[in-house]
């Protein structure tokens, strides 16, 4: 060990351990602000518009069929030119229709978090 200008002894793994104890506890004291947010809560009309004109297609697809499409891609190209995509999260809809019918877009692959249709309420939902 070595001795210090004051005359104590030193130890270099002390000092280590001690530092990296105290880098620890900043990273997890801090880890909500360090962590990358992938997709930030965006004003509800990234996904409201385009929801809406996937809406509008599914009632008029409704009204000619009696129920609603199982894909939809069965709206293109009488419906909608072509299905309009999220701004949000993963970009992509989920999608289940038969007579009724549910629409999501999630945060990300694997997760709750989603805007989605509350086909009972007529309005969108947010669950995050």
């Amino acid at each position: 060990m070595k001795k210090d200008p004051s005359g104590r002894r030193t130890s270099l793994p002390v000092i280590i351990f001690l530092v990296s104890i105290v880098v620890i506890y900043v990273l997890i004291w801090t880890y909500p602000r360090w962590l990358p947010n992938p997709a930030p809560l965006p004003p509800r009309e990234v996904v409201t518009i385009p929801g809406g004109q996937i809406l509008a297609a599914l009632e008029q697809y409704r009204s000619d069929h009696g129920r609603y499409p199982n894909t939809l891609e069965k709206l293109v190209p009488k419906y909608v030119k072509e299905v309009p995509k999220p701004q949000w999260g993963v970009g992509e809809w989920e999608y289940g229709g038969g007579e009724k019918f549910g629409l999501s877009v999630l945060r990300r692959k694997n997760d709750y978090e989603c805007y989605y249709w509350r086909q009972d309420k007529n309005e969108w939902g947010y669950d995050g």
